[in-house]
């Protein structure tokens, strides 16, 4: 739901992106102009692989400003998935500087959809879901031209979510994003979303009902550098490229590799880095007799080009769990308060990935094998590195630390590095041996206390990987690791 508020601004806002507009005194020749100006544009970006039809948007005048109508595609309804007939409305106000004012989106409400989804035997079905909302707001300013920054904000009430199984409530969402040009022609985009009051209600196979509130949701996101050029010959070389696929292939064609070699180089040259979070506060499960809450739930990712490498990280936390259902005692002393990981892969070269993905186009399926080599060498070339940044786990009575890195040269040739402390393990282990529940534990406690360095109440465990060598605080434990 959060994405939805921000896919209709790129959506709605692209299609003023044809060159031309009108500026005064809109009359029915003008949104003629407009009109055919908007179907031309549509059509060179999905032609010949998809046929717009003779008005993709449809434009009439209303003082100073065009109603746009625009049918959904014809090819959903005729897949079944939406009803016949389904169309937006927005309205698009000339301004100053070539740029738009765009109001009054309206989705259909009740919008009814059949998503895909498998029924009870495992065969693929059409599952019925019905969208609606009690109000709808919509207000940006476009500058087509991508030469000034261009905002968009939604904010929505009452939004329902019916299917057969489930029903779920937003009480409100809204949405605000930006586009910001830069000086190489780019443009960053951030946006930032959420919703308050989220309420779903599921019917579980039992026959039970699952509840799950939440009490707020945000999401921010943010991607430099986005070229408009690439992001439309992406969208023009896959609408040509995917109809022709299909069916025994040994090989590509010559004019299926061109088209494969402009969607790879289009990826490459579309955006230069991404990251989003989203974060939900205040949830409440509540279903089969058992009830549980966590204060805070956080996760999300980045994906950037560092030093000409790839990298790859994200992020995740969880704090606050509890239920009432957890007794006093061992347990609820050492219930899970609050967990972070941050994971990172990184190290391999981006121009040698675009390079084998450009060699993968032109192989033959015989090949194939050679490929594969050359992408494994792809790790030495890095080499890639695998690494936890950090790692937090607070228990109360007790916490871990840690973080560590490995390089990857080949699936035989690997070294790393971590450290590993935990704070409370002595208190832990007299627990354990007063516990029945941990009496199983007591003696791998006692082992890792007595290969960790102490340092008042921290056990620390240096762990390191070399040549086949496996130590813990220099000591070599390589017998204890598999030899596979």
């Amino acid at each position: 739901m959060k994405a939805a508020t921000v896919l209709p601004a790129l959506a709605m806002a692209a299609l003023l992106a044809a060159p031309g507009t009108a500026r005064a005194d809109l009359t029915a020749d003008q949104a003629k102009t407009l009109e055919t100006q908007l179907h031309d544009w549509m059509a060179s970006l999905v032609k010949p692989a998809l046929d717009v039809g003779e008005r993709p948007v449809q434009v009439s005048p209303e003082g100073d400003h065009y109603r746009l109508l625009l049918p959904l595609p014809e090819i959903l309804s005729a897949m079944g998935f939406l009803e016949p007939g389904v169309q937006l409305s927005m309205t698009a106000k000339p301004m100053d500087g070539g740029r738009w004012a765009l109001e009054d989106l309206r989705f259909p409400s009740p919008l009814r959809v059949q998503v895909p989804s498998k029924g009870p035997d495992g065969k693929p079905m059409q599952m019925p879901l019905e969208i609606s909302v009690a109000t709808q707001e919509y207000h940006a300013v476009f500058d087509p031209s991508y030469a000034t920054t261009s905002s968009f904000d939604t904010a929505v009430t009452g939004t329902r979510v019916v299917t057969p199984v489930s029903t779920t409530t937003i009480a409100k969402s809204t949405g605000h994003s930006v586009w910001q040009p830069t000086l190489d022609g780019r443009l960053n985009v951030l946006a930032e979303t959420g919703s308050d009051t989220t309420e779903a209600k599921a019917t579980t196979p039992d026959g039970g009902t699952l509840v799950t509130t939440v009490a707020k949701t945000r999401t921010s996101l943010s991607i430099k550098g986005v070229s408009p050029g690439a992001l439309a010959t992406l969208v023009r070389s896959i609408s040509a490229l995917v109809p022709t696929l299909g069916g025994p292939q040994d090989k590509l064609t010559p004019p299926q590799r061109e088209l494969a070699r402009a969607v790879v180089f289009s990826l490459r040259d579309m955006i230069g880095g991404a990251e989003v979070t989203q974060t939900l506060e205040g949830m409440k499960v509540n279903g089969g007799g058992h009830t549980g809450t966590l204060a805070k739930i956080s996760a999300g990712g980045a994906w950037a080009t560092t030093d000409g490498k790839l990298e790859l990280s994200g992020q995740m936390e969880f704090a606050g769990l509890d239920s009432p259902e957890v007794p006093k005692g061992l347990y609820r002393d050492y219930l899970p308060r609050k967990l972070t990981l941050k994971p990172r892969v990184s190290g391999i070269p981006s121009n040698d990935v675009i390079k084998l993905a450009l060699r993968a186009i032109d192989i033959e399926a015989k090949d194939m094998p050679k490929l594969q080599q050359d992408a494994i060498a792809l790790l030495a070339a890095g080499p890639l590195e695998l690494a936890i940044d950090d790692l937090v786990l607070d228990m109360g009575a007790a916490k871990l630390a840690a973080n560590g890195t490995f390089d990857i040269a080949s699936p035989t040739d690997l070294t790393g590095d971590a450290e590993i402390t935990v704070t409370g393990l002595n208190t832990l282990i007299k627990r354990a041996n007063t516990a029945p529940e941990l009496k199983d534990m007591t003696p791998v406690l006692i082992f890792l206390k007595g290969i960790g360095k102490q340092d008042g109440d921290d056990t620390t465990w240096t762990l390191a990987y070399e040549d086949g060598k496996f130590t813990v605080n220099d000591t070599d434990m390589s017998a204890m690791i598999p030899k596979k």
